[in-house]
């Protein structure tokens, strides 16, 4: 199961708990997947102002373990950068190596700037697999960060119908992660996102992502990612 499926259900069970408006993921760790239909177990106690720490886990295993919050400030405004010498690219080519099928494979095009950051949008369609009620909350960013990382390292090496099937892309730890909790993404709207690989050790990858909706800031966050084949 995608880890935005799991940290916002966090975030909505822990606001239900608290009475507070989480925002924020301070710092969370991935330590094994979270499986469709299985049963966990989420305990939380204060960890300083406004900040709680959660712990997964299921069947006596922790699957995961961090701090969520409620951010003390409002988001900073985005970077203006415009995309400059990059060509449009289809994802096609890199999910024919990725396990993203069917409706989660989220990106159709995407863009590479003159200093290597990869450009794509959060588009709203109808029957979008990550809606809640209608809408989108911004914490599917993290997921089509992930995705965009997976699609722009597949290409940008050339490995696509003569390479071997990457696993997936799995976020292992997420840094950062700051949302706008109450801007909801609604059919038909888009948000901008950027991502930025800052750096890459064997199957590991430091990346940080910024997605914003007109002139202010949607998400920004920054996260490990592992490929695994």
């Amino acid at each position: 199961m995608p880890a935005v499926v799991t940290i916002q259900e966090v975030a909505r069970r822990l606001g239900d708990l608290t009475g507070r408006q989480i925002d924020e993921v301070r710092q969370l760790r991935l330590q094994q997947p979270v499986l469709p239909g299985q049963r966990i177990t989420m305990s939380c106690e204060p960890k300083g102002t406004n900040a709680w720490r959660v712990t997964l886990a299921a069947e006596g295993e922790v699957l995961a373990r961090g701090t969520f919050g409620q951010g003390a400030e409002p988001l900073a405004a985005p970077e203006q950068r415009a995309v400059d010498g990059g060509s449009s690219r289809s994802a096609s080519a890199a999910y024919r190596l990725l396990p993203h099928a069917d409706d989660m494979a989220l990106i159709d095009t995407f863009e590479t700037d003159d200093i290597g950051k990869a450009h794509t949008s959060v588009i709203h369609a109808a029957g979008h697999p990550l809606e809640e009620t209608g809408h989108l909350l911004p914490w599917v960013s993290l997921e089509y960060a992930a995705q965009l990382y997976g699609c722009h390292s597949l290409l940008a090496n050339q490995v696509t119908s003569s390479g071997e099937a990457m696993g997936g892309a799995f976020i292992v730890i997420v840094r950062t992660l700051r949302v706008d909790i109450a801007r909801p993404l609604w059919s038909g709207q888009k948000a901008d996102l950027v991502l930025q690989v800052l750096s890459e050790q064997g199957a590991a990858a430091q990346c940080e992502f910024e997605a914003r909706v007109g002139a202010d800031t949607w998400c920004r966050g920054a996260f490990t990612v592992v490929s695994g084949g």
